[in-house]
C-alpha cells in the first residue's frame, strides 16, 4: 500500500482498495480527475451555530477598481492588484482602527511591496506588526509565528500575501483584512476566510474587513458552501455559460453607514440602517398616489409610532403626539394624514422598532456632532 500526498489531501492508493481523501476546501480545481464523488459531512454554518468556529462579521468600506486588469490562468496578476490597491491602504489601517478594537489581525496583500506598504501604515498609526513572506527564511517564521501565537504577543498583526492562508493556525486571531482582489479563486477566499474562524476563549466572532471586493464579488458561492458545502467535485474543465447563468445569484447589501456586508435585507442588521424600497407609489404632500394601477395598502406606520410613544417612552399625551408625528416625518419624510386623536395605537412590529432605533441612533449622532 502506497500512500500520495496530492493536492492537499491524502490519498491512499492500492489495487482494488476504496481511495479516501479528506479535505477542508474540496472545491479544490482538478480533485474530480482523482475522485468520484463528495460526501460534505457538516457545514461551516451548522459548526459555527454549534459553537465548533467563530461567527463572523463583513465590512467593505472600500475596493479597488479591477476593471480592465489584465488576466494570467484566469486571475488578476499581483502586479495589476498591488498597483490598483496602493491608493486604498491608508483605508485598512482607518477601518482597522474603527472596527478592530485593536484585536490580533492578519492581513493578505498583492505582493511583497504591497504587503511592506500595508505594514509602514499600521507602524505609522502605532500597531505593532510584522511581515511573514517567502522573503523570511524559516527560522525567521517559525519565531514570528511563535510570537504572535503568545496572547501577550508584542506583534499585533501579520501581513503576507498567501503564505498565511493554508495551515496557519492561531486561534486568538480575531480580524482578518483582505487587500488582495482574487478574480476566481473561490478556495483561497474560503482558505483566507476560515484563517479566522477557530474558536479561543472570549472570542466572540472574527472581523472580516474586506478590501479586495472578494466578499462581494464570490458571494453567492460563498453562502451555498456555507450553508450546504460541496456537492461535486471540479474535474479541471471551464463551466459551461449556460451553466452559470442558470444559477441565481444573489447580490449582497453594503451599508452606506457603517460598510457591513450582509444578505438583503430592508436594514442593515449591524447599526439599523434602513434601505430605501424601491415601489410604484410616491409621497406627495402627505398622499399616497397608485402608480401603475398598483393598489397600497393603507400603512399602520403612525399608529405603532403612537403607542411606542405612549408605552415605550412614556410620554404624556401630548408629549407622545409631538414625538410620533416627528419620528413619522423623519422616516417617511412627510407629515400623515391621520390625526393623532383619532387613531387607535397598536403595537409596533420588529421592523418599526429598528427603524425608530435608527432614527435615535442618528439623532443622537447630530447631536454629538454639534456639541
Amino acid at each position: 500500500m502506497e500512500v500520495i500526498h496530492k493536492l492537499g489531501i491524502v490519498r491512499i492508493a492500492h489495487k482494488d482498495v476504496v481511495t479516501i481523501g479528506l479535505s477542508a476546501t474540496p472545491f479544490t480545481k482538478g480533485l474530480g480527475k482523482h475522485y468520484q464523488a463528495v460526501k460534505s459531512v457538516t457545514t461551516t454554518n451548522k459548526l459555527i451555530s454549534e459553537g465548533f468556529l467563530s461567527n463572523f462579521e463583513i465590512y467593505s468600506a472600500s475596493e479597488p477598481d479591477m476593471t480592465g486588469a489584465k488576466v494570467v490562468a484566469g486571475e488578476w496578476t499581483d502586479e495589476e492588484v498591488a498597483s490598483r490597491s496602493m491608493p486604498i491602504v491608508g483605508d485598512c489601517v482607518v477601518e482597522y482602527l474603527k472596527h478592530g478594537n485593536n484585536k490580533k489581525f492578519i492581513a493578505f496583500g498583492c505582493n511583497v511591496t504591497h504587503c511592506e506598504a500595508l505594514k509602514e501604515q499600521f507602524q505609522s498609526a502605532g500597531i505593532p506588526c510584522e511581515l511573514y513572506t517567502y522573503k523570511d527564511g524559516d527560522e525567521k517564521k517559525e519565531e514570528l509565528v511563535n510570537e504572535f501565537k503568545k496572547p501577550d504577543s508584542v506583534i499585533k498583526g501579520l501581513i503576507s500575501v498567501s503564505a498565511l492562508a493554508k495551515g496557519f493556525d492561531v486561534p486568538d486571531v480575531e480580524v482578518v483584512i483582505m487587500a488582495r482582489p482574487l478574480r476566481s479563486s473561490l478556495s483561497e477566499h474560503i482558505q483566507i476566510l476560515g484563517r479566522g474562524l477557530r474558536i479561543y476563549p472570549g472570542k466572540e466572532k472574527c472581523v472580516i474587513l474586506d478590501h479586495s471586493g472578494n466578499c462581494k464579488r464570490f458571494w453567492d458561492d460563498m453562502q451555498e458552501f456555507l450553508e450546504h458545502g460541496v456537492s461535486d467535485l471540479c474535474d479541471g474543465k471551464p463551466k459551461d455559460k449556460k451553466e452559470k447563468k442558470e444559477k441565481a445569484e444573489k447580490e449582497p447589501k453594503k451599508c452606506p453607514n457603517c460598510f457591513h456586508l450582509h444578505d438583503p435585507a430592508p436594514l442593515c442588521p449591524k447599526c439599523g440602517f434602513v434601505y430605501k424600497i424601491k415601489t410604484d407609489i410616491r409621497h406627495e404632500a402627505g398622499e399616497l398616489h397608485k402608480l401603475n394601477g398598483s393598489v397600497a395598502k393603507e400603512s399602520t406606520l403612525f399608529e405603532e409610532l403612537a403607542h411606542y410613544a405612549l408605552n415605550a417612552r412614556q410620554k404624556s399625551p401630548e408629549d407622545a403626539r409631538k414625538y410620533a408625528l416627528a419620528m413619522y416625518k423623519n422616516i417617511v419624510g412627510v407629515w400623515p394624514k391621520k390625526k393623532f386623536e383619532e387613531i387607535t395605537p397598536i403595537a409596533p412590529t420588529i421592523e418599526t422598532v429598528n427603524k425608530i432605533k435608527h432614527q435615535n441612533i442618528r439623532r443622537a449622532k447630530a447631536r454629538k456632532a454639534y456639541k
